[in-house]
């Protein structure tokens, strides 16, 4: 896969992760979530081995890297495919706002996660309270 290609992909899974939290529909599950946001950040760290980038700002793979670092390393090789490719309609300082609005959108996405897990967590301990609850009155 190429580099348009390859960011196309990224885009609309991005798309289609951004869709599961639109208004009025239910709250996904916390897996569901993390396996799309899993496929997006393979297809980011694709997207950096597609582009060449040597050194350890283009290591995706490092074990000690957090994810956040991660996060960072492939919006900035996303970012830097979108101004080899060309920016439809916008100029230097519209790619300015355009990052920082990134790293603002990866933030909220990353407590969403967050969020998500620590309710499917409670979820998780409500039913299994719930199921001893039931298995108690049974024997009683």
């Amino acid at each position: 896969m190429d580099v348009p290609q390859l960011t196309s992909a990224i885009v609309e899974a991005e798309a289609k992760l951004a869709a599961l939290f639109e208004p009025g529909k239910p709250m996904p599950r916390a897996g569901v979530v993390a396996s799309l946001r899993q496929e997006v950040s393979e297809m980011k760290g694709a997207l950096a081995r597609l582009m060449g980038q040597s050194g350890p700002t283009a290591s995706l793979d490092s074990g000690n890297a957090s994810d956040e670092e991660l996060a960072e390393r492939a919006r900035q090789a996303f970012l830097e495919v979108e101004r080899l490719v060309g920016n439809k309609g916008g100029g230097r300082d519209d790619s300015g706002a355009i990052a920082t609005l990134e790293a603002e959108n990866e933030r909220l996405r990353l407590e969403a996660t967050a969020l998500l897990m620590r309710q499917q967590q409670l979820e998780d301990l409500r039913d299994k309270l719930r199921a001893g609850g039931a298995a108690a009155a049974a024997k009683n």
